[in-house]
């Protein structure tokens, strides 16, 4: 059978080799591959000139490989090559079909995918890093249980099939009975409940029972693997109180979840394995943790942020060398880091105010917990329908204009990795510069941990547990 086709290859726009192998990056597309010599060779072929007959006489006359196992070889790597638009036809460029996880996201547009309600803004500890830590004006007003439900009935019909609903704060427990009944009422109406983030201290039996009766997932910060690291953050006496609101989860059989903001500050990032030594010691099921934002209290200058690409080498190595973590693993900073660059589809940005919303516990509506701020106030919900604010809210729309990755700012559009970085949290940028469209804090760290992502996952796609959240 002959092989007259001719095929032409999408230039790339990034190339760099390493060990032999070639990482290619097509920032349009987007995609990215990591070759061995022979495969970017391959590709080179792919010029608009040569038809496929020739190119595999081509390689035959330069290798020992007999023609037909060329050939073979080239139609089975085709297939993929051009769904992937990385090869194209000649004389028939068009776009490819798209894939099927694009055509949800293009279906699931302006479906909410985040739901988060703070059900107090009040707080029994007084944390250094606290991104809520300005959002409290004593003695104002807390919405009800039925307000929030209200709020809740008038969010379903703008809900994705995979929405998650979180109950943070302010500290969720201190209005316990408020915070079981929305979240049971969530989960009847449909949502894909996440469950609560606390800072553990205030856990008792009889909350942990009910956790478990209604299948809640319980999330307990706790910032470091010891009193002086915890309490560095969170107060004197936190880190015991919390330990023991832990072990009342574990004994309760509740899903229980660790979370660790990582920071500079008395070097609790360097502090990993001692966390993940403990987790396993306390019997939970995950253990997570993130980079310090510049967000509230984290404004405040008391804290400097670890470089993400530094969090990526010191977390990779961990778990290179400690196996017996993965079981904790698939929340951690690090899976999510490599789920979001193993994807290869446009999301144009994060998602605030399209895709996430926040319920304040003063009934007011922000576009996602970062942008808690009255300059992004969508309107209040004693005053209006969701339905009304969601679809019409001038400050809405203009951020889902604004921060769209392709209008962001120069730097940004035409940035070699912007549809994996999608401009970082857009909250924290906001805080930093008051500015809407500036580039992401940790930019050129950002950067350069997605581009040494690429070369991680070429050879280690799961990176642990994660691969569970991983997404082809």
């Amino acid at each position: 059978m002959e092989n007259k086709e001719i095929y032409i290859s999408e230039p790339w726009e990034y190339s760099e080799k390493k060990d032999g192998k070639h990482l290619l990056v097509w920032p349009d597309l987007p995609k990215w591959i990591v070759t061995d010599n022979e495969l970017f060779l391959l590709l080179k072929m792919f010029n608009g000139e040569n038809t496929l007959d020739k190119i595999i006489d081509k390689i035959s006359q330069s290798t020992s490989k007999n023609p037909s196992i060329i050939k073979k070889e080239i139609n089975t790597l085709l297939p993929t090559l051009v769904k992937s638009s990385i090869i194209f036809e000649k004389d028939r460029k068009e776009l490819t079909k798209k894939s099927t996880l694009e055509m949800q996201i293009e279906k699931e547009k302006y479906k909410l995918t985040d739901v988060v309600i703070h059900p107090t803004n009040r707080c029994n500890l007084h944390c250094k890093m606290c991104f809520n830590k300005y959002n409290y004006n004593p003695g104002e007003y807390e919405i009800s249980t039925e307000e929030i439900k209200q709020f809740l009935d008038q969010t379903v019909e703008f809900i994705s099939e995979d929405a998650i609903f979180s109950v943070l704060g302010g500290e969720p427990l201190l209005v316990p009975d408020k915070t079981l009944a929305v979240i049971k009422y969530a989960k009847n109406i449909g949502f894909n409940v996440f469950g609560v983030s606390t800072n553990g201290t205030l856990i008792t039996r009889e909350f942990a029972k009910k956790a478990k009766e209604n299948e809640i997932e319980v999330q307990v910060s706790i910032d470091g693997a010891n009193e002086k690291e915890n309490d560095f953050l969170r107060g004197k006496g936190s880190f015991k109180k919390t330990i023991k609101g832990i072990k009342i989860l574990t004994e309760q059989n509740v899903y229980t979840i660790l979370s660790m903001v990582c920071h500079k500050g008395n070097f609790n990032y360097k502090s990993l394995q001692k966390y993940y030594e403990m987790a396993l010691e306390l019997g939970v099921d995950s253990a997570r943790f993130i980079p310090f934002k510049h967000i509230g209290g984290g404004l405040d200058k008391e804290l400097e942020s670890v470089p993400v690409d530094e969090l990526l080498k010191t977390s990779y190595t961990l778990f290179k060398n400690h196996p017996e973590y993965n079981e904790l693993r698939g929340r951690d900073y690090l899976a999510v880091f490599a789920n979001a660059c193993r994807l290869s589809v446009k999301y144009g940005y994060c998602g605030t105010g399209l895709k996430s919303v926040l319920l304040n516990a003063d009934g007011t509506i922000y576009p996602c917990p970062g942008h808690a701020l009255p300059e992004f106030k969508v309107g209040n919900i004693q005053d209006n329908s969701f339905s009304e604010m969601w679809s019409n809210s001038p400050i809405l729309k203009k951020l889902r204009k604004i921060y769209n990755i392709d209008n962001l700012n120069e730097k940004c559009s035409s940035c070699l990795v912007r549809n994996w970085c999608m401009g970082g949290c857009r909250g924290e940028a906001y805080h930093t510069t008051h500015t809407l469209n500036s580039p992401a804090l940790q930019c050129d760290s950002i950067k350069k941990s997605i581009i040494e992502m690429f070369w991680l996952l070429s050879t280690e796609l799961s990176l642990g547990r994660g691969d569970k959240y991983f997404a082809d």
